[in-house]
């Protein structure tokens, strides 16, 4: 026997440690609540001859030290992708773990749910520690005996087919993406990266959103003064979010988070952010439109640039008009006459808002800074380029960016990973980049670009007084209350 060879095959090791994982899960969700979590000493003992016994099924007559690491590992795996199933999906996550079970409900026992979860009436108020509670009493999922009150609101079931729609364009551009791509070319391209590029390309996309997170603070201020940290704190926990959850749920979690620390309205936050993507939609617009003088665009470019040129134009009329109509309005009426008809309160106060950016002095720096955005995302795609041995132009980098940004405007999935992979790829077949290395760039350049936001993202995240969980309750169970002002500034 050698310490470090196994003596079964690696296959046979993995499915029998997969299988092994399987039944522990299936028995314990099947035999109670209790065997997880309110354990007696037998509960305690049947755990322990379970290991024993189940140990030969998972490594067989391999003793090796590698055939050993490689059960856990895979065990470790399979709980981890069961893990990330149960978060991301409800159904899934209830059907594994369970719903909690209510055990007691204003001072009486439920009799038939006790004997369901297998825990007497001793059990129970030995971990309930005999507080005396007009609230009710429930067996969580996990097998813990909790309390929650009376008002306790149920989380309503979302659609899940915006999300079934985002991963699946994800896959299918990914399987686009990788028709005819080559690793050990991709690998050649890899070793010969100008990693002094590739650090100022990340400087310069990380400068572009604390950019960005500046003209949020100038759209901002008519209706208060914004700090700039915890703005760019704002932004930054909205990029991790977006990295960590489909459907760039960000946008509303920065707002929550500005909204919070700052003490402005959320509806004025979001309608900001309205602005923001507003903005950044007619500079993108005439960004492709002057492009297209320049660069021989394929015909069903242009056709999208038109399409987006007569949008932005109707959109932009209704907003002048709208911001004309009541400046006119306030000026010749600012106090309305009784019994007058006039706007619903809420049209009036998004008008109102509207009107108090679009004329606020700030307004005219926020559109230089979103001029300066985009121009620092250019420089930090055309920095990776070089970095990749890609000799295209400033201009390229300018047309490859507008194909990105306009390919994932639609939510999907995670950091836009498969739609980013897609439409670069087809920005860089404009300028006849062969697809293979258009490939590799393009998700060597998404993993670079994407690399500084997790540990800035987290750090932001954290200093904003929210953790992973409540992260995950603010954009998948909505907000309903408002963070603790406990964040530094």
């Amino acid at each position: 026997m050698h310490w470090w060879l196994p003596e079964i095959s690696v296959s046979e090791k993995i499915l029998r440690s997969v299988i092994v994982y399987f039944f522990l899960l299936a028995m314990f969700r099947l035999l109670g609540k209790r065997e997880v979590a309110q354990m007696t000493v037998f509960d305690l003992i049947v755990l322990l001859i379970l290991s024993n016994v189940l140990q030969n099924a998972m490594i067989g007559p391999d003793n090796s030290v590698t055939g050993g690491l490689i059960g856990a590992t895979s065990i470790l795996a399979v709980n981890w992708v069961v893990g990330r199933l149960a978060f991301s999906s409800r159904k899934f996550e209830r059907t594994i773990e369970g719903v909690p079970m209510l055990l007691a409900h204003r001072g009486h026992f439920v009799e038939q749910n006790l004997r369901r979860a297998n825990i007497s009436k001793e059990e129970l108020l030995r971990a309930l520690g005999q507080v005396e509670c007009p609230e009710r009493r429930r067996a969580a999922r996990h097998g813990t005996i909790s309390l929650i009150t009376l008002f306790e609101a149920e989380n309503p079931e979302r659609s899940r087919v915006p999300l079934i729609v985002g991963y699946g364009l994800a896959l299918v551009c990914l399987v686009w993406v990788l028709r005819d791509f080559h690793i050990v070319s991709f690998l050649h391209e890899l070793a010969n990266v100008n990693w002094k590029w590739v650090v100022l390309g990340m400087a310069f996309d990380v400068v572009s959103y604390a950019v960005q997170a500046l003209r949020w603070k100038l759209l901002l201020t008519p209706f208060g003064k914004v700090h700039l940290n915890r703005s760019i704190r704002a932004v930054f926990a909205g990029l991790f979010a977006n990295l960590v959850f489909p459907l760039r749920p960000g946008e509303f979690l920065r707002s929550y988070v500005i909204s919070s620390s700052e003490g402005i309205t959320l509806g004025r936050v979001l309608g900001s952010v309205g602005v923001e993507r507003f903005v950044d939609l007619v500079i993108a617009t005439a960004s492709l439109a002057v492009v297209s003088l320049v660069v021989a665009l394929p015909r069903r470019f242009e056709r999208v640039a038109d399409t987006l040129g007569i949008i932005t134009l109707v959109l932009l009329t209704i907003i002048v008009s709208l911001v004309l109509y009541l400046e006119i309005k306030l000026g010749n009426d600012p106090v309305p006459e009784p019994g007058r008809r006039r706007l619903s309160g809420k049209v009036m106060a998004v008008l109102t808002d509207l009107h108090a950016i679009g004329t606020a002095p700030t307004f005219y720096p926020a559109v230089l800074a979103s001029l300066l955005m985009p121009f620092c995302q250019v420089l930090a795609l055309w920095a990776m380029m070089r970095s990749y041995g890609l000799h295209l132009s400033l201009l390229a980098a300018v047309v490859v960016l507008l194909v990105i940004n306009i390919g994932v405007s639609l939510p999907n999935a995670p950091a836009n990973f498969g739609s980013y992979q897609f439409f670069c790829v087809v920005g860089l077949n404009v300028f006849q980049v062969e697809k293979t290395t258009a490939t590799g760039f393009s998700f060597f350049a998404f993993i670079a670009l994407t690399f500084p936001f997790i540990f800035l993202g987290f750090a932001a995240l954290l200093r904003s007084g929210l953790s992973l969980r409540s992260m995950r309750e603010k954009v998948i169970g909505g907000v309903t209350k408002p963070l603790k002002p406990n964040a530094p500034n």
